[in-house]
């Protein structure tokens, strides 16, 4: 209602105002011409004053800290018993950790370089799929309880959409070697904002993702940090192993999270429900963060 209103009087002052500068363009040369322009002028500033103090963008940061294990003696990635909070927060499936699901994975090092990177990279893009795979407009509702949480959503008021199907995913991703494996299952299709797309940017120890819409943006920058032998496990995920000491090994990896504003649309009719996405993206991307997933 308040828009309305505000739309409403905005409309008439500027036809007012239209019709008395078209009078005052016709009449240059009365009298009082000069002084009346003077005041003309001088009345913008307010006007710019107030509409410019709209156009500083809203910006939202969170930097996650993902961690991937590794089985030397398996070969394979691992989530240490399963089900758990940490395997559950990353949505695999066993099928998904062995030789033949990621033959990219070989040795420790591998989580380090491309390999590694393409991992995080498809465990970001199929959380948040996984969460937006129908609808991108969601009321959450979170309860904690002893070793789990549950998240409930109730669908909002989800003005078009854009979905971006599985064939899609795969294209922009493409190089990806996780991707391009076509015996990794692959999340149907991300659900977006109308006319939102993903924006994929790689270089040899980053990626970046970009998931758009027309009033918000949601930014995933991701870097490899270091590899460290979990020689005592992680109770309550990863036992040790009494006869192998070095069986285990962790790999830690960095996820700036930004979500922006467009500069005109922050405070638009329609910028609740955006706002409402792009907090509710970051929210999700939060359950990869290994401290958050430590205090379950």
């Amino acid at each position: 209602m308040n828009g309305l209103i505000v739309k409403g009087s905005l409309l008439i002052y500027v036809i007012l105002a239209g019709v008395s500068i078209f009078i005052m363009w016709k009449n240059s040369e009365a009298p009082d011409a000069l002084k009346n322009t003077s005041a003309v002028v001088a009345s913008l500033l307010p006007i710019l004053i107030f509409g410019f103090s709209n156009l500083t963008p809203e910006k939202s940061e969170k930097t996650l800290h993902l961690m991937l294990m590794f089985d030397s003696q398996e070969n394979r990635l691992t989530f240490g018993t399963y089900p758990s909070a940490y395997s559950t927060a990353f949505g695999f499936n066993e099928s998904d950790l062995t030789p033949e699901g990621l033959k990219i994975i070989r040795t420790e090092a591998d989580l380090m370089n491309k390999s590694g990177l393409d991992i995080v990279e498809r465990i970001v893009v199929s959380k948040i799929s996984g969460r937006f795979q129908f609808n991108w407009d969601y009321f959450f509702d979170k309860m904690k309880g002893p070793g789990f949480n549950q998240t409930t959503f109730t669908p909002g008021k989800m003005k078009g959409k854009q979905i971006i199907k599985q064939e899609a995913i795969k294209s922009i991703f493409k190089g990806n070697a996780v991707y391009d494996d076509d015996s990794i299952p692959v999340i149907l299709q991300l659900c977006l904002p109308p006319n939102g797309r993903i924006v994929k940017q790689s270089s040899e120890n980053s990626r970046k993702i970009i998931f758009k819409s027309k009033l918000y943006s949601v930014e995933f920058d991701i870097s490899a940090q270091s590899t460290m032998v979990l020689q005592n496990g992680i109770p309550g995920i990863l036992p040790r192993d009494p006869q192998n000491e070095n069986r285990y090994y962790a790999s830690f990896y960095t996820i700036k999270v930004t979500g922006t504003s467009s500069m005109l649309g922050r405070y638009s009719e329609d910028s609740k429900e955006y706002k409402r996405w792009h907090e509710n993206v970051l929210d999700v991307a939060s359950e990869l963060d290994w401290e958050k997933i430590n205090q379950i």
